[in-house]
């Protein structure tokens, strides 16, 4: 839960955020949580616990808080570096990453951040748009599809085209789901747990 390094000749220009990737009074580094998506070089983790409280299962905790992890490093989360999307009851149910932008799913919406500079700002959101499942979104060559409620969704980074027309719009919101096979460029649509059809 902790470390120690000691510079016998420390550079004139270190300084603890240099050395260790992490903002100064930083007081947590540990967390838990149930989404996580990669940009870049960057980790980001949502719908987190932190601090970590191994008492508290994991059913438990449902938020709209996201983590932000040091540039090139696969683990460790300041406490001081986070995005809270302030969902109100809601919660992160789905997190993907495509170019420049963070896609966040609750059950009701998604939001967009753009995640091109230092500083994230809020891009759009989009109501009508959630998931209840991660199992409901896949990223296939920088296109993004969603299956929810609403039926089957494209998204190419410019708009959003519903694709249900050719096969009804009875989807449950609760078993639909959605999977790729880049082998044979097969896209798989469940709109409930006994109907499938491939693209």
């Amino acid at each position: 839960s902790s470390a120690t390094i000691t510079f016998e000749g420390p550079p004139l220009g270190s300084t603890y955020t240099l050395e260790s990737g992490y903002p100064e009074n930083t007081e947590e580094i540990n967390a838990r949580w149930k989404h996580s998506a990669v940009s870049g070089r960057q980790v980001y983790i949502g719908n987190v616990q932190q601090p970590v409280d191994d008492s508290v299962n994991i059913t438990d905790w449902d938020n709209g808080k996201i983590l932000k992890g040091a540039i090139g490093r696969p683990g460790g989360f300041s406490d001081k570096v986070y995005i809270d999307l302030e969902l109100g009851t809601g919660y992160i149910t789905c997190m993907r990453a495509m170019g420049d932008r963070l896609f966040c799913f609750s059950k009701t919406k998604l939001i967009i951040i753009n995640v091109a500079q230092d500083n994230e700002f809020l891009e759009d959101t989009v109501d009508g748009m959630g998931v209840n499942h991660p199992a409901q979104v896949v990223d296939v060559e920088n296109t993004l599809f969603i299956a929810n409620g609403q039926g089957l969704t494209m998204f190419d980074g410019q708009k959003f085209t519903n694709l249900s027309q050719k096969i009804g719009r009875n989807f449950n919101a609760n078993s639909a789901r959605i999977s790729y096979d880049p082998v044979r460029k097969n896209l798989f649509e469940w709109k409930h747990s006994s109907e499938l059809y491939l693209f």
